[in-house]
Parts: C-alpha cells; structure tokens; sequence
C-alpha cells in the first residue's frame, strides 16, 4: 500500500519531515548524501511539479526535511511523489514512491 501524505492547498512555509528507509525498512544513513531532492508530478501529468532540495535534519536518523513555499502545491488532486538520493560518489537512489493529496482548505 503507497503512503499518501495530505497536505492543504495555498499552505506555505511548513515543513514536510522525512525519515528514508531502504525496501527492508531500515533506516538509511545520509552521512556521505550531497543532495536530497524531492520529485512530484500530479498522476496522470507529464512534468514534474516539484524538483525541490531537501535538508538533512539529521543524517544518522536517516531524517530531512522540505519547507513548502509559496506557489508550490497549489493544485488540488494526487500526486506521485520520491525522494532522490545522491551520495558524493556519484551513487543516486530513488526511494519507494509515496503519494501527495493537496485539498481544498475549508470555507
């Protein structure tokens, strides 16, 4: 089953917090990653909507972060979303795909 993440339309400056496993659940280091990217396109879309950097919270834990800014999901509907992962090697991973809901924020 894919995790959907919900999150509100026209919401901005919050943080979306992540902890990155490998397929067998276990924590990923991020000690040697020079980059976290995280990548979304809207199902059924053709572009992406987000090729955003993360930060690194801590990289033991395998925890970093993004701060949604303003514009960036704004577009109610479900999107396919990955964080891709480049060590300092060279070496990129892409985690297992999870899903983004943008709603409508109440009346």
């Amino acid at each position: 089953m894919v995790e959907v993440l919900e999150v509100v339309q026209n919401d901005e400056l919050y943080d979306i917090n992540f902890t990155v496993y490998d397929y067998a659940r276990v924590v990923v280091n991020l000690t040697n990653v020079t980059e976290i990217k995280l990548r979304s396109a809207i199902i059924g879309g053709t572009v992406l909507d987000l090729d955003v950097t993360c930060s690194v919270v801590s990289a033991v834990d395998g925890t970093c972060k993004y701060t949604v800014q303003n514009g960036e999901l704004i577009t109610i509907g479900l999107y396919h979303a990955e964080l891709q992962i480049t060590y300092s090697g060279g070496k990129i991973i892409t985690t297992k795909r999870f899903d983004i809901r943008v709603v409508k924020d109440l009346p």
